[in-house]
């Protein structure tokens, strides 16, 4: 097998600990590679059995190393940001062209009042869902590896998890109506010419509904994830301990891709519940921002 397959099969194998139905993606390299014993040697069982726990140790060749070398050594928790960065990435990217597929299949040259219904829809909420509650939790274990206080953060991993099912559906939306502003447009601007097609709305707003917004969504979003379970994690601590005093710290990439919002605030710092300069409680500050807080509570 080939340094490619053996890559996504072990994105494969990582979605499937996470919960995801990953048959399809097995069938679909089975189709590619042809040989259901490669895939069985990989997994050290038939891939269609049921209930089996798999094992996932991830490869350097995943491309988290390239991805690594451009990011600041001091974000903490790296590996598993880029890796729920590559999940997204892909549920969102899947999703996207679902939804084009619909567009292009269902609707009249008219400026649509919704988009239509991805298939699977309820699948890609959960996988959403999923996802984003795992970069929560690492946020509250971010967190509790900041603060040498002994603590039980059991409630702040049910708050979060409330949080996440809400905030997944505003995310879906305010996505969603993002596109439906980009298809609106489009068709208006075609609205004067004389033979147009739903091919060539398609041909236009194609881009919008791929790889590269889909990357950006995954970068906020797993930013966001990771803050809010920070904050969460913070404001459980702070109910407890309510005369502890909690500061955060505005930390960037500290390279040419850092933005003028971002870049004034690198190593700022302020008390928990005040904003930043940019007046922002934390990051992300705008989309594809890759910045992260810490938090510390100056006790020895």
């Amino acid at each position: 097998m080939t340094d490619g397959y053996l890559a996504i099969v072990t994105a494969i194998k990582w979605l499937a600990t996470r919960g995801v139905d990953v048959t399809p993606y097995l069938d679909k390299m089975l189709e590619v590679i042809g040989e259901k014993s490669v895939l069985n040697d990989v997994f050290n069982h038939d891939y269609k059995q049921r209930g089996v726990n798999v094992r996932v140790d991830f490869l350097p060749n995943y491309g988290h190393r390239k991805q690594s070398a451009t990011r600041d050594a001091r974000e903490p928790k790296l590996l598993e940001k880029l890796k729920l960065e590559r999940w997204l990435q892909d549920i969102f990217t899947r999703r996207l062209k679902e939804q084009l597929r619909a567009l292009e299949e269902s609707y009249k040259i008219a400026k649509p009042k919704k988009l239509p219904p991805a298939r699977n829809e309820p699948s890609f909420i959960s996988e959403i869902i999923s996802a984003l509650l795992t970069g929560v939790s690492d946020g509250i274990d971010l967190f509790s590896e900041s603060v040498t206080m002994g603590f039980d953060f059991g409630a702040a991993n049910e708050y979060a998890a409330k949080w996440v099912e809400e905030y997944a559906f505003d995310l879906i939306k305010g996505i969603d109506e993002t596109s439906l502003e980009v298809v609106r447009r489009a068709i208006g601007g075609f609205v004067d010419e004389v033979g147009y097609t739903i091919g060539d709305v398609i041909d236009l707003i194609e881009p919008y509904f791929g790889d590269v917004r889909a990357s950006m969504i995954a970068v906020t979003e797993t930013t966001r994830a990771f803050a809010n379970g920070q904050r969460i994690a913070a404001e459980e601590l702070q109910k407890e301990f309510p005369d502890v005093q909690i500061y955060k710290t505005w930390f960037t990439n500290n390279d040419d891709r850092v933005c003028d919002i971002c870049g004034p605030m690198d190593g700022e710092e302020v008390p928990m519940n005040e904003p930043f300069s940019s007046g922002d409680m934390e990051p992300p500050a705008h989309v594809n921002c890759r910045c992260w807080i810490e938090y510390n509570t100056r006790l020895e």
